[in-house]
C-alpha cells in the first residue's frame, strides 16, 4: 500500500460505535408509531442500511408514514447519538497519527448531513477530514461508488491512491466498484467470515492496526513532520457540500 494518499472511512462501526444509539433510537420510534411489529425486527434492525431502507425493510411501506418515522427518529437521534455513541478504542490518537504521516481523510457515510455534523463535534472528530459525504448528499447511497469518486474527484487523487476502510459489505462493495484499495475492521456491524468474502486487501481487528498496514517509515508530505500523539489534530478544512 505504498501509493495510498487519501483514505476513506465508513463512520458507523468503524469510527464510531453507534449500533447501541441507532437500534434504541430505532425501536423507540416504531414504539413511538405504535407500529405492529415483531420484536425482533424492532429491535434488530440491518444498520448497514439507510434509514429509509431499515423503515422499509420493517414494512413502512407508505410514503407519508415514512416521512413521519424519519422525522421521530433524528429528533430522538439528536438525543441518543451524543448520550449512547463512542469512539472505537485507538481512534483518536490513530487519526492523529495518520494526519502526522500526510494522509488525507474523508468519511463516506449513509449517516444523514444532520446525523454527522451532530456527531463529529460530539466525539471530538471536527478537525481530522479534508471532506465528508452523506447519503442524503448522492443519488445512491452504498454500495454504489457515488460517494467514493465524488471524494476522489474533490481530493484529486486516483482510485490506486486510496484505500476504503470499513466494517460492513457495502462498504467493501463500494470501494471495490470505485477502484479503490479496500479494508474491513471486523469488530464492526459484518462478521470477518463475511467480510472476507469480499476479499478485501486487508483485514484489521482494531483500528489501531491501521498503523502498522500504513507504516511510513517518513512523512508523505513534509507539512506534517511526526509528533507526539499528544499534540492537537492538524486542523483541516472540511468542504463537506461542493
Amino acid at each position: 500500500m505504498d501509493n495510498i494518499k487519501t483514505i476513506i472511512f465508513d463512520f458507523d462501526g468503524t469510527l464510531a460505535d453507534t449500533e447501541r444509539a441507532i437500534k434504541e433510537t430505532f425501536r423507540e420510534t416504531v414504539n413511538e408509531l405504535e407500529m405492529q411489529l415483531p420484536a425482533s425486527a424492532a429491535d434488530h434492525p440491518d444498520t448497514c442500511r439507510t434509514l429509509e431502507e431499515m423503515f422499509e425493510a420493517v414494512g413502512v411501506s407508505d410514503k407519508a408514514q415514512r416521512a413521519e418515522a424519519l422525522a421521530r427518529y433524528h429528533a430522538r437521534y439528536a438525543i441518543n447519538g451524543p448520550e449512547k455513541a463512542d469512539l472505537f478504542p485507538g481512534v483518536r490518537a490513530t487519526l492523529q497519527t495518520l494526519l502526522e504521516w500526510g494522509f488525507r481523510l474523508a468519511i463516506a457515510t449513509n449517516e444523514r448531513r444532520e446525523n454527522l455534523e451532530m456527531m463529529l463535534p460530539a466525539l471530538g472528530l471536527e478537525h481530522f477530514f479534508d471532506t465528508t459525504v452523506c447519503e442524503n448528499e448522492v443519488s445512491d447511497a452504498k454500495p454504489s461508488p457515488e460517494m467514493a469518486c465524488r471524494i476522489m474527484r474533490r481530493m484529486d487523487v486516483w482510485p490506486s491512491q486510496t484505500l476504503m476502510v470499513g466494517d460492513s459489505v457495502p462498504d467493501m462493495e463500494m470501494g471495490k466498484s470505485a477502484g479503490c484499495l479496500t479494508c474491513g475492521v471486523t469488530y464492526g456491524v459484518h462478521s470477518r467470515e463475511r467480510l472476507r468474502a469480499m476479499s478485501p486487501n486487508r483485514m484489521i481487528s482494531r483500528f489501531t492496526s491501521l498503523l502498522a498496514i500504513l507504516n511510513a517509515p517518513c512523512p508523505i508530505s513534509p507539512r506534517y513532520p511526526r509528533q507526539s500523539l499528544r499534540s492537537k489534530p492538524v486542523a483541516r478544512m472540511r468542504n463537506a457540500r461542493s
